[in-house]
């Protein structure tokens, strides 16, 4: 067993690390680790790594393994991984996708002002307990029959919709509109539906929950950037501070529009598909391991276990597991319905719950990611002049910073050339450089700036970029040898910066789409404005992304980042990740104390144990601020919003 040290790592940025592909002889890409240097240290104290390098070594494996900043130790695959596998080649694993299929998270926001309802609370906090069972194994106030499973497993939270509890709106705000097409409720065992005939409407134990939040910081404020897709596009925006400070915005802000602002409660939700995805996930593991034995495949560690996904048991264990998210998709609208009665008992009225987004974690999904070399990397799998760009996002967010929009090109350029003489970069303007065809000179091209050498660039003001220019780049770096463009434009409401790169593996023509299955265990979809399959109002902005805290702390609201679809296959954390193991959390740690504690900071607690409250204490996890922090900072989500607990409902 070869468990990765620190010195095995790779410093790619401040943010993302690397273990080689040559770290083990049977790994068949690299892996990525999205962390601190000091988070480091706390993720290599368990397993977590070993595990990652693992999967980096399954079959059609593409591009990376990555690890989320809350990773820690879990079954077969860590938890907190995303791996991509080719859709003709690749396989699918139980492990990969984790025992609680589609644990999720949906936000919910009032109008109601939190200094207003504060005494109310306490009262509002029993009643959810009330409405929503909590507790291991503990049912519902709904039996499905047969009929009911049947509908619930292949139509999720639209037939939940259908039966009145719940609004169109609500299936909108979630993932894949609260239903994954492909379900076959003949895959699940009779096992698994009979394990959760009762669960619909409950949240289980655990680190499942529901919470009362109070909006405490919004991010995105009109007298800042809306930094929506700006600054960052195709390169590391180690400078967000500054797009989010370069220029001011008279429109609604992002959070206004999704009805986030500061002082109003909200509602979090957090839970899956309970002890019928649990079932499902135990039948298809022991199917898969039986598999590889009778094919006489060795793994590396056997809680691996696959199937090709072209297998016919790959393809009952994938229909098996949408079937298991419908259910998590259904569980989720029940109790936002019952949290809805809640409100209107303790209020006497209808309070509008306005659903923000549903996200699942623990689930595999069919998406489709440029087949090209990744920008940002070279053959050794290195940043491709990492150290070169950086300098040059600096000097063109300062220049954005202080002469805003509206000028001409050739002011840009000449702004540029000083900041680039001070940051010690060597440039040259104009240069021509000869267009080759078969080898052949047939032209000249003159980019703005040929910076050290290795990348050229280009300025433009204009209202927007267009696609055709970008393209035009990438067969001007073709035909010159460079691997590298930036595409600059000062003109737009939105600064605009399009990395474009071409190598040789790429250059014999443009980027095309893979099909691949993305596994996200422990880790969010984090999809940008635009992607075709966000619903139009969020075609406009990108993805709510939903990273709630541990019990007592902070959760945050992020919106998705087209960097995502470079670098994390349009993936986030989850949350903040243990650090403590939950035998470890109650010996250390008595839930009536921390109890008290939490209501002595004002924070209502329902509780149906006090050894499953200290199990979920906020010591056993990771700082969920970091866990944001670096997200943020890389760019592959941006933050919208901060919230803070008043009131818990555990199991």
């Amino acid at each position: 067993m070869k468990i990765p040290k620190k010195s095995d790592l790779i410093k790619i940025t401040d943010y993302i690390w690397e273990i080689p592909q040559n770290f083990r002889e049977d790994m068949k890409v690299p892996a990525r680790v999205f962390a601190t240097e000091n988070m480091l240290d706390e993720i290599l104290e368990d397993k977590s790594l070993w595990q990652l390098t693992n999967v980096a070594t399954l079959p059609g494996i593409y591009k990376y393994a990555l690890a989320m900043p809350d990773v820690h130790e879990g079954y077969g695959f860590c938890v907190g991984a995303v791996a991509a596998f080719d859709y003709n080649e690749g396989i699918i694993s139980p492990g990969g996708i984790g025992f609680d299929i589609n644990c999720g998270v949906r936000l919910a926001v009032t109008d109601l002002d939190y200094e207003e309802v504060k005494d109310k609370i306490p009262k509002l906090t029993e009643e959810i307990f009330k409405q929503v069972p909590s507790g291991v194994g503990r049912g519902g106030f709904w039996k499905l029959n047969n009929d009911e499973m049947k509908k619930v497993l292949e139509n999720g939270a639209q037939y939940i919709v259908e039966l009145g509890y719940g609004e169109k709106e609500d299936l909108e705000a979630t993932e894949s509109f609260g239903k994954l097409e492909g379900a076959d409720s003949e895959t699940v065992s009779k096992t698994a539906k009979d394990r959760g005939r009762d669960q619909l409407g409950t949240i289980g134990a655990g680190n499942h929950f529901v919470e009362i939040q109070r909006v405490s910081e919004i991010f995105d404020d009109a007298d800042q950037a809306d930094f929506t897709q700006t600054g960052q596009n195709n390169l590391y925006a180690d400078y967000a501070d500054l797009t989010q400070t370069m220029q001011t915005s008279a429109k609604s802000t992002i959070s206004k529009k999704l009805g986030l602002e500061k002082g109003k409660i909200a509602v979090l939700i957090h839970c899956g598909s309970r002890g019928l995805g649990h079932q499902v996930a135990s039948d298809y593991v022991r199917k898969a391991i039986s598999y590889l034995d009778k094919q006489n495949i060795k793994l590396v560690d056997r809680e691996l276990a696959y199937f090709p996904f072209e297998h016919p048991d790959g393809q009952n264990y994938f229909s098996a597991m949408k079937a298991a998210a419908n259910f998590a998709f259904a569980n989720r609208q029940l109790i936002l319905h019952q949290v809805r009665k809640a409100f209107k008992k303790v209020f006497g009225k209808e309070i509008k719950l306005k659903q923000v987004y549903d996200v699942a974690h623990n689930i595999a999904k069919i998406e489709y990611y440029a087949d090209q070399a990744d920008f940002t990397q070279t053959e050794q799998k290195e940043f491709l002049y990492g150290d070169i760009t950086f300098k040059i996002r600096k000097a063109i967010y300062e220049v954005r910073k202080k002469l805003g929009l509206g000028h001409k090109e050739n002011v840009y350029r000449n702004s540029l050339i000083i900041e680039f003489k001070k940051l010690g970069l060597n440039f040259e303007v104009d240069k021509k450089i000869e267009v080759k065809y078969e080898n052949e000179v047939v032209g000249v091209y003159k980019p703005d700036f040929i910076v050290e050498n290795k990348i050229i660039m280009e300025i433009k003001s204009i209202p927007q970029l267009t696609k055709e220019q970008e393209k035009q780049l990438w067969y001007y770096l073709k035909s010159t040898g460079y691997k590298l463009g930036i595409l600059v434009n000062f003109g737009g409401k939105d600064l605009e910066i399009k990395g474009v790169a071409c190598s040789a593996k790429s250059a014999s023509s443009p980027p095309s789409l893979r099909k691949l299955i993305v596994h996200r265990k422990g880790a969010t979809r984090a999809f940008w404005k635009g992607h075709p399959e966000l619903p139009p109002k969020y075609q406009e902005i990108g993805q709510p992304t939903l990273i709630p805290g541990s019990m007592g702390t902070a959760s945050y609201i992020l919106i998705g980042q087209e960097l995502a679809k470079e670098i994390s296959f349009g993936s986030a954390p989850h949350g903040a990740g243990r650090v403590m193991s939950r035998a470890e959390a109650k010996r250390k740690i008595k839930g009536s104390e921390l109890k008290k504690e939490l209501e002595s900071r004002g924070i209502a607690v329902a509780a149906g144990s006090m050894s499953g409250l200290a199990e979920e204490a906020p010591e056993a996890y990771k700082n969920v601020n970091e866990v944001v922090e670096v997200v943020h900072q890389i760019g592959i989500a941006k933050k919208l919003a901060k919230l803070v607990p008043v009131g818990v409902i555990k199991g």
